[in-house]
């Protein structure tokens, strides 16, 4: 990797930090120039715009979420037990990767009825974590661990709305039993699909 991709790659970490704890809007190239001690002229070179930050940090963020919780959960063979370590590692990502909690979650409420091109990177990556639930379900299917007729698209819409019930008990209210009651309607879902 070279010098410039090394330091845009600290940039982006930094960025996705800030944005975890104050929202992707409230991101500027003057604030992360201020935190990464480069001028605004030398940071608006890296991003062009505020947008253009903004869409880079999401793909950061997708990134770092592939690595930290997607890759490590398909080390588990197919089944439940993939699904437990999808889970188990997008909650540690949660709670001790991201100052803020999930930007995705900070993104989508922030973007939901905002059109342009940061709700469109915000949905495509958000459509795309959904598409990697309903594969863990169907992958649950094809080991014998779901029933054949378990609908995958539910089972992605249930684990999901569970993981934002998390991120409000344990972000905004800082209630820690937010995880276990993640893991108990987790377990609850997970026998519902059997």
């Amino acid at each position: 990797m070279t010098k410039t991709l090394e330091r845009k790659e600290e940039i982006l970490s930094k960025a996705l930090s800030l944005s975890s704890r104050l929202g992707l809007e409230a991101l500027s190239i003057g604030k992360l120039a201020e935190e990464v001690g480069m001028s605004k002229s030398g940071l608006f070179a890296h991003f062009n715009s505020k947008e253009q930050l903004q869409i880079e940090v999401l793909r950061h963020a997708a990134q770092v979420f592939v690595n930290k919780v997607l890759r490590p959960a398909l080390g588990v063979p197919a089944g439940v037990g993939r699904i437990e370590a999808y889970a188990r590692h997008w909650l540690w990502w949660m709670q001790n990767e991201l100052p803020g909690g999930c930007p995705f979650v900070a993104a989508m409420m922030e973007y939901d009825d905002r059109p342009g091109p940061v709700r469109d990177m915000v949905r495509r990556e958000l459509g795309l974590l959904h598409q990697s639930l309903t594969r863990l379900a169907a992958s649950a299917k094809e080991v014998g661990d779901f029933s054949p007729q378990a609908d995958c698209e539910q089972f992605a819409f249930g684990f999901f709305s569970l993981y934002l019930g998390a991120h409000f008990q344990i972000r905004l209210l800082q209630a820690p039993q937010g995880v276990t009651l993640f893991q108990e309607g987790l377990n609850r879902l997970l026998r519902q699909f059997r």
